[in-house]
Parts: C-alpha cells; sequence; structure tokens
C-alpha cells in the first residue's frame, strides 16, 4: 500500500509529546491486522540516557541532577544508545516490518527527535526561530519524509499537569528548570508540524481530548485518511496484572503509564466542558500549594498561542 504523498509503501509515525495519551492511542491500534509496532520513543534513549543525553547540557537544580544519575543505574543498557546506535536499529526495525508484509507503525517523543541544539537554542532565546524548509529533526530527511505523520497533542493545562505531577516526584524537576519546560513545551510539535507543510504535505493532528470523547467515530475518519480499514481498530482490551508489568528498580513503569496498564478501554472525560485553565489551577493550589499552581498557570499561559495554532489543523469527529 502506498502513502497519500508518493509512491512509496506506507510508513506512519506517531509523533507526540509526554501526558498527550500517546500509549492509549497507540492501543488503539495495536492488533490491526495491517500494522505492526516499533519499539516505541525509541529516540528517547540516546536523547535521555546515553552519552548525548541533552540533560548534560540543561540547566536544573541538583535535586534533578541526582534523581537523573539514578535513572541511568538502573538502565545500563539505554545508556550505552547513541543516535548513529538508533538509528541503524531504527532502520532495521522498519525492515524488519516491512518484510512481512505489513506497516511500520513507530511512535516518539518529539521531544526526543528535535535536534539538540534547536532545543537549547529555543529555550534561552526568545528571538531563536528555524526555517520551516528545513529539518528540524535528527531523523535523516529522506526517511524522515517516507513516513506520514500523525502529531497528538492535548490542551496545556491537562497536559502539563499531568507532566508536573510525573516530573516532580520522578525527576525532582521544578517548573523553571529547563528539562520541564522542554517536557511541556508544543514548540517541537509546531517546528515539525510547519516543517512537514512546508513540503507540500498535510499532516494529521489529532487532539487527545478528541480521542477520549469520540474515538469511535475519530478513528474510522482517520483509517481512511490512512488507507487502513478501520475494523481494525479496538476499543478494549484486558487490564495487565500488575504483577507482569516491566519491572524497573526506578519506579517509571508504575509512575508514567501505571494508570494506562491498569486500563481495559478507553477512560472517558467526566465532562465534556471546555478545559477551563482557572479551574485547573484551583486544583494545583490544593494539590500543592499557591504558589506551584500559579508558576504552573503561567506555563500553561505561555503555550496556549501554540496550542491554538495547532488546533487549527485538528481531524475532527
Amino acid at each position: 500500500m502506498a502513502d497519500k504523498n508518493g509512491s512509496h509503501p506506507l510508513r506512519i509515525i506517531l509523533l507526540d509529546s509526554p501526558r498527550t495519551c500517546s500509549h492509549l492511542f497507540w492501543k488503539l491500534f495495536q492488533s490491526h491486522p495491517q500494522l505492526e509496532h516499533g519499539e516505541g520513543h525509541s529516540w528517547v534513549n540516546p536523547m535521555t540516557y546515553g552519552p548525548e543525553r541533552i540533560q548534560r547540557r540543561l540547566r536544573h537544580n541538583p535535586e534533578a541532577e541526582k534523581a537523573s544519575a539514578e535513572w541511568l543505574k538502573a538502565m545500563p543498557d539505554r545508556a550505552k544508545e547513541t543516535y548513529q546506535t538508533t538509528l541503524v536499529a531504527y532502520e532495521k526495525t522498519i525492515q524488519d516490518i516491512e518484510s512481512k508484509g505489513k506497516i511500520p507503525f513507530m511512535k516518539e517523543h518529539l521531544l526526543s527527535v528535535v535536534q539538540q541544539d534547536i532545543i537549547i537554542s529555543t529555550l534561552r532565546d526568545n528571538d531563536f526561530s528555524w526555517p520551516s524548509g528545513r529539518n528540524p529533526s535528527c531523523i535523516p530527511e529522506a526517511l524522515l519524509l517516507s513516513f506520514t505523520p500523525i502529531f497528538l497533542i492535548r490542551h496545556p493545562a491537562l497536559m502539563i499537569g499531568s507532566n508536573y505531577r510525573v516530573a516532580s516526584k520522578l525527576m525532582k524537576l521544578q517548573i523553571e528548570d529547563e528539562d520541564f519546560i522542554m517536557q511541556i513545551s508544543l514548540r517541537w510539535t509546531r517546528l515539525m508540524m510547519e516543517y512537514y507543510r512546508a513540503q507540500g504535505r498535510k499532516p494529521i493532528l489529532v487532539d487527545a481530548e478528541d480521542v477520549l470523547d469520540n474515538a469511535e467515530v475519530l478513528m474510522p475518519k482517520l483509517c481512511g485518511l490512512l488507507g487502513i480499514n478501520p475494523s481494525g481498530v479496538v476499543y478494549s482490551w484486558d487490564a495487565i496484572p500488575k504483577e507482569q508489568w516491566p519491572q524497573d528498580d526506578a519506579g517509571i513503569v508504575e509512575t508514567f503509564i501505571g494508570t494506562f496498564m491498569s486500563s481495559s478501554g478507553i477512560m472517558k472525560r467526566e465532562s465534556r466542558d471546555p478545559v477551563d485553565i482557572d479551574v485547573e489551577t484551583q486544583k494545583w493550589a490544593k494539590l500543592y500549594d499557591e504558589d506551584i499552581a500559579s508558576r504552573l498557570k503561567g506555563r500553561v499561559e505561555a503555550e496556549m498561542a501554540d496550542y491554538e495554532y495547532l488546533r487549527q489543523f485538528r481531524l475532527t469527529a
């Protein structure tokens, strides 16, 4: 099967940010007979754990530095990963999937594939800009353009609130740490979206809240755009018993995806009302304190312009 932009075989890549329900989204396609999933978030390894890891260049509090060191001890194999070894393995994974007559479905955090120099410059220089026609990623252009991308976004108040809960506990990050700002920024999504559009492509963009509210309507429409059979999408599954979860000494699995691992389907939102930043701020004040709530609100407001820009392109049910 060819993609919508040329004659090469269809390849799909989900490009997301942390805490955007990406594991849930990917799970919907886990059993699709036309697809085969890659490892998922492969580029996190060199960016977070390997000798070229970006944390060595970012400014953060001393406790976050100690937490990062503990992570490295807990995952010695990942600490060896470089961008080049990841690329070699990535290309092999794609080739192996296609040799079976399947469509590769890959998944990556955008902050892991955007070039580190671009991230650093964006964080430290408000006037920094990147030409939309130039590849901002560490993935070679020929490989990057062979994919049909699906961008996944989420309202900043929900994404940032969830991110802080995890980052403050597991990574010991504070709101002003560059690591935290990097994780919550939608600028990487916008950079990659504008790059694909500059190539004459029309990337697919999905808002996580639309998936939670209207998956049964939205997914068939998405499958139509991809040219795959919508009957292969699943909306429920068996929860994974905790004793079968991958074990890790750092508590990463439970903290990051424990809720997802315990799920048996899409957990719909209690209300479909628009997200209210002030309401979320009140929740943070009760959970943490007024100061943290105010600072989180400031980060949300700083991300809203990119979110509203991106949301205009979203796939609607």
